[in-house]
């Protein structure tokens, strides 16, 4: 799995040189080239979906994803989310359970990463 990481202080991402694995596996530290070391509490993990878009660019969580849904004529843009077991598109309309597209594949893969939740937030309708 293809992983990337957010500095959620400085609202960057991380150039990551290391990573510092617990006895579980589980990642508790990150270094950057340039020898900062980050804590848990001061990155967020960013994982790959394992898919790309139409032009052959990762898909990665939290990007924003350009496409058209089953039923939708026009384009719009969506966020990749994790949900339910799998990736899926949110919806435009609200944040509950229901809105959201549960076959990221389908719709991702004709559709344009256009940028990622984090460094374009205004690329996402306010709801």
């Amino acid at each position: 799995m293809r992983l990337k990481f957010w500095d959620k202080f400085n609202k960057r991402w991380i150039n990551t040189a290391s990573l510092e694995l617990s006895t579980l596996g589980e990642i508790i530290a990150v270094r950057d080239f340039g020898g900062t070391i980050y804590g848990p509490n001061q990155f967020e993990t960013v994982r790959s979906t394992g898919l790309k878009d139409k032009n052959g660019k990762e898909i990665y969580e939290g990007n924003i994803v350009k496409s058209r849904g089953y039923y939708q004529h026009s384009y719009i843009n969506r966020e990749v989310l994790w949900y339910r077991g799998g990736w899926c598109l949110s919806c435009e309309l609200n944040s509950t359970d229901s809105d959201a597209y549960p076959y990221l594949d389908p719709i991702a893969q004709k559709g344009e990463v256009i940028g990622n939740i984090r460094d374009n937030p205004e690329l996402i309708k306010e709801k």
